[in-house]
């Protein structure tokens, strides 16, 4: 399974064993667009010390607003609950 974690890993390898692989002192900035933007904040949060920036062209957040969740004051506490369980025990399950 798929998440932004594990897209951001593979972002990371990739630049630690392709872009930079001869020069460890170089760092590269991630250019992204629409929903690749969380991917590359997290990649760039979880190693900065691969990346010197992250120029975003049209980031998508719109889906993870909480206005934009129907039965928001039910549904928010559940979703942050499963959020925070996944964060916590997640990689055992993926």
């Amino acid at each position: 399974c798929y998440n932004f974690y594990t897209w951001a890993d593979l972002c990371k390898d990739f630049t630690e064993e392709i872009i930079i692989s001869d020069d460890r002192k170089q760092k590269c900035s991630f250019v992204c667009n629409s929903i690749g933007t969380i991917t590359s904040l997290q990649a760039a949060s979880d190693a900065p010390h691969l990346f010197n920036g992250v120029f975003t062209i049209n980031p998508n957040f719109k889906k993870f607003h909480s206005a934009e969740i129907p039965l928001t004051s039910f549904l928010m506490p559940v979703v942050r609950g499963l959020q925070s369980a996944l964060r916590e025990k997640g990689q055992v399950l993926f």
